[in-house]
């Protein structure tokens, strides 16, 4: 395993097993010590390491190759890229391991991206026209969200998106999981999951520095981070006691089969095969104890992302902000409350919804 630390410890990226990291915030800070054709050429790739502030992370439109940064610019806490393979040892009767051709190939090589991230109401506007989406990079989040008749969300997991890392290009990025952690006076912090089948290949790690930290201060300004005790919880009460939410936790999960034809090295089509929710909601009592069979909910349980001023994420103008939304006829399948000495009880529940 390769590691390549800073003066102060941070790790700036590691390589293990071909699995690349940035687990330092994203947060743009005056590049130093770079090589000197680094500042000649702005895309020049580098070799020797590369900082965090040169790796901002974008995420295009839907179904598209390339990402117009003017208008997808994500604001990611951390993001890490897995390079597996699918190789099998070379095993013959009656022929011993040669060394210089030790392994075969065995099968296709999905590329994994990880990102931690924070949600934010207010998005990169700069050179901002009508033909531009804004908060555009949000637009995966959504199973489904058509302008003009072209479906920009994912599709409930059919569509796939472009990832740029620093300057390079991940094409064919379907979504595995998103999930969200929301918790009083803390940040909702959200991850997104993502397998990449068309991923670059050959190619350095290559940095971003043509991004300038003006150009992004509007999509980093901390009023507009999202908070846990800004979020409004509706209709909760019909499965634990509202009064007092402690926490929240969701996720959602998109299963599905590539399938590949002769004579290509991508998939030729994508099946989804299920796509679940879970919701699990911290509190200090339940609403009733449920039976053998669960509990259904009998309205919708919505939990609206907002900040301290209520605005959310709204591409395009939308006119309701990102919610978490748990219809009418998904069940409770767990409960569970515990109390100590001197304490006071503390309930979960979860609830499940199937919508593939």
């Amino acid at each position: 395993m390769l590691s390549v630390r800073g003066r102060g410890g941070d790790t700036f990226f590691n390589l293990s097993s071909h699995k690349l990291s940035y687990p330092t915030p994203l947060l743009r800070t005056q590049t130093k010590n770079l090589p000197p054709s680094a500042s000649s050429n702005p895309k020049k790739s580098v070799t020797t390491f590369m900082k965090y502030s040169n790796a901002p992370v974008f995420i295009g439109r839907a179904n598209e190759n390339t990402v117009n940064e003017t208008e997808a610019f994500f604001l990611a806490k951390d993001v890490s890229v897995d390079y597996p393979t699918s190789i099998e040892a070379k095993r013959k009767l009656g022929k011993s391991i040669d060394n210089d051709d030790q392994f075969t190939f065995s099968g296709p090589s999905v590329v994994s991206i990880d990102l931690n991230f924070y949600v934010h109401s207010e998005y990169w506007e700069m050179g901002w026209t009508g033909a531009l989406i804004n908060q555009a990079s949000y637009l995966f989040l959504y199973d489904t969200f058509p302008i003009n008749s072209v479906e920009y969300g994912n599709a409930t997991g059919a569509n796939s998106f472009p990832i740029k890392i620093g300057n390079n290009m991940f094409g064919a990025c379907k979504l595995n999981e998103i999930s969200y952690s929301i918790r009083p006076f803390e940040p909702v912090m959200g991850k997104a999951s993502f397998s990449c089948f068309n991923p670059p290949r050959q190619e350095t790690i290559s940095g971003d520095y043509s991004v300038s930290d003006a150009s992004i201060d509007a999509s980093m300004d901390a009023n507009r981070v999202i908070y846990g005790n800004t979020c409004v919880v509706s209709n909760a009460g019909q499965v634990v006691s509202d009064t007092v939410l402690s926490s929240i936790s969701y996720s959602k999960k998109y299963n599905r089969s590539p399938i590949y034809g002769i004579g290509s090295t991508l998939p030729v089509r994508y099946l989804v095969d299920k796509v679940e929710a879970d919701m699990t909601i911290e509190s200090t009592g339940l609403a009733s104890l449920i039976d053998y069979s669960g509990a259904k909910l009998t309205s919708d349980i919505t939990v609206s992302l907002l900040d301290h001023s209520a605005s959310g994420i709204a591409p395009s103008g939308e006119n309701s902000a990102l919610s978490i939304s748990f219809p009418s006829g998904a069940r409770v399948t767990s409960e569970k409350y515990s109390v100590g000495e001197g304490d006071f009880v503390s309930s979960s529940v979860e609830i499940k919804h199937i919508l593939v």
